[in-house]
């Protein structure tokens, strides 16, 4: 049986095909969101590194001396429960927003580094972290409409 020149080439393509498709298939989705904020002040964009694992999550932002103002964290589950966060181990203060399902922020804690027992007042699907103080500043509060791009 003789393999002729053509039917090389088309076999090598068919694998360089396949690879590509399997190497496109498994790459990490974008490890950041873009998260929205629509307030009665205005819109505020954050760029946020998602945490959608149970290792991303528990990791969260520890470790770090400080974010920048336009930077943030979002916690992304599968659905909405009852969510508690603490602030043990951080080094700065952050505002946790709690949203639902329906892309509402449920209620917005102003966190010191040091509490614990951080709840959402109803079930909450996302959580974002932003730097302290930036909530008020802005007008994100309860009822505030929010989009989360590259989710």
């Amino acid at each position: 049986m003789c393999i002729t020149k053509t039917q090389t080439l088309f076999c090598a393509s068919l694998v360089l095909c396949l690879a590509v498709l399997l190497w496109v298939q498994f790459q990490p989705q974008s490890t950041y969101a873009q998260v929205t904020f629509f307030t009665s002040t205005g819109k505020y964009q954050f760029a946020c590194e998602i945490a959608n694992d149970d290792f991303s999550r528990k990791q969260g932002l520890l470790g770090r001396n400080g974010i920048d103002n336009d930077k943030g964290m979002v916690f992304i589950y599968e659905n909405a429960e009852i969510r508690e966060f603490h602030m043990r181990s951080m080094k700065f203060p952050l505002d946790i927003i709690f949203i639902d399902q329906e892309f509402l922020v449920i209620n917005v804690f102003e966190a010191n580094i040091s509490d614990e027992h951080i709840l959402s007042y109803r079930p909450a699907q996302y959580v974002v972290e932003i730097n302290r103080g930036l909530c008020h500043k802005m007008g994100i509060e309860s009822g505030v409409k929010v989009t989360i791009q590259g989710i």
